[in-house]
């Protein structure tokens, strides 16, 4: 009886233990979070996010410069033709002092000759928190003057994959140097598939250490314990999600989609961006680029071929064309928005559009697929790319692209 009892204080105090360390790990969780809030609804994630977005094109520290005009920009009310490289800082507050919790990099112009419109072409990247590596997104007109705009979201990479959904933006101040604060209300519908073990494997385990517990109390704790240890491995496979091909593969099994197929591909990128004959060169660049550690402001256009293997003479099936820019202060990043245009096989004409931001460090970079034409109609996916090769005049990339379509 003695020895019963003592099973009986140990069990009491493991439950104890597990559950001080699980209610800090939530605690942590959600101090880190608090600008951000997730709700699971079992099939879909549907995320909010409230944080304040800093433009700033003036003094001698910009992160919003200007990269490009028409012949009649400056003769234009609403500055017709210009376009912008940003590198803004998000932060919870509206003041600049406020915490980080990300950048939005990317590039916006003036896209309406009678009013105020912005075409935003914006990846939004998490430094904060379970959110941190992950993105968003937004390609739409910005109606700037409008008390409130609504603008769409298309994609996304980590925790956002394959997002939709909508940003309500609103100016907290501006000034007469074009400086704003805007605050920014977001909503996305994701879906999120735990990686390694599945959460069952977990509980039983976990169960399994409880077995000293007497039966009349075990009920009771063994529920308490299932539902602390679910939200701990919820929060915990979200925080690390693996970019690397495989795992993008193991990620899309068993996505709630009907009716639909899902198309595997694997070639390689060739861009020239040095010396004769290049595939990429240099459209516009911004006033600071030449003095930036980073190429801040440079944007290039680009028509690369795609090939089966990573030697350029290799089968062709098709090209990669678009642009790409340099969307970063402080790290070496591109942002891409760009067309694989297939030409080869059944996908001959087909095409598939790529949206997003990487940085250069990255082994795996991963954009989003926000849609396409052809056999790709309503495509969404992920593209991976991995440099394979690279010098002062030439870049190889390896890209594994997983498409759901119809």
């Amino acid at each position: 009886m003695k020895w019963f009892g003592l099973r009986e204080v140990m069990g009491k105090v493991v439950l104890l233990v597990i559950f001080a360390t699980i209610f800090t790990w939530v605690a942590q969780a959600q101090n880190q979070t608090s600008w951000a809030k997730r709700v699971d609804t079992g099939k879909e994630v549907v995320t909010t996010l409230q944080f304040y977005f800093h433009d700033k094109l003036s003094g001698s520290n910009p992160s919003a410069v200007q990269i490009a005009q028409a012949a009649g920009t400056n003769n234009s009310g609403t500055l017709f033709g210009a376009l912008l490289m940003i590198d803004d800082p998000l932060t919870i507050g509206p003041e600049p002092t406020s915490k980080l919790v990300g950048r939005a990099r990317g590039l916006y112009g003036s896209a309406g000759q009678t009013d105020m419109g912005l075409i935003m072409v914006v990846s939004y990247g998490f430094t904060d928190g379970i959110y941190q590596g992950s993105s968003f997104s937004l390609l739409s007109l910005n109606p700037a003057m409008n008390p409130v705009r609504e603008m769409a979201i298309v994609g996304g990479t980590g925790l956002f994959r394959l997002a939709r959904g909508y940003a309500l933006a609103q100016t907290y101040s501006a000034n007469s140097s074009g400086d704003a604060i805007v605050g920014y209300n977001v909503t996305i519908v994701t879906y999120l598939k735990p990686r390694g073990l599945t959460t069952s494997v977990y509980v039983c385990f976990f169960l399994s250490k409880f077995q000293s517990i007497p039966t009349n109390k075990r009920k009771m704790e063994k529920q308490i314990v299932i539902r602390l240890i679910s939200l701990v491995l919820t929060i915990a496979t979200a925080a690390a999600i693996d970019k690397s091909p495989k795992a993008v593969e193991n990620w899309f099994k068993n996505l709630p989609y009907a009716n639909t197929k899902t198309t595997k591909f694997h070639f390689y990128f060739h861009e020239i961006f040095g010396g004769d004959n290049q595939t990429a060169p240099i459209i516009a660049q911004a006033n600071i680029t030449a003095q930036s550690p980073t190429f801040f402001g440079m944007l290039r256009m680009f028509d690369n071929p795609l090939t089966v293997g990573p030697d350029p003479n290799s089968k062709q099936v098709g090209r990669a064309q678009g642009i790409h820019g340099s969307p970063s202060l402080s790290e070496l990043a591109l942002f891409f928005d760009f067309n694989f245009v297939f030409t080869n096989g059944p996908y001959n004409g087909s095409t598939v559009s790529v949206m997003g931001r990487v940085a250069e460090s990255q082994e795996y970079r991963e954009l989003s697929i926000i849609g396409g034409s052809g056999v790709f109609r309503l495509a969404e996916g992920v593209a991976t790319g991995k440099t394979y090769f690279s010098n002062d005049k030439l870049v190889i990339v390896e890209y594994n692209l997983i498409i759901i379509h119809y």
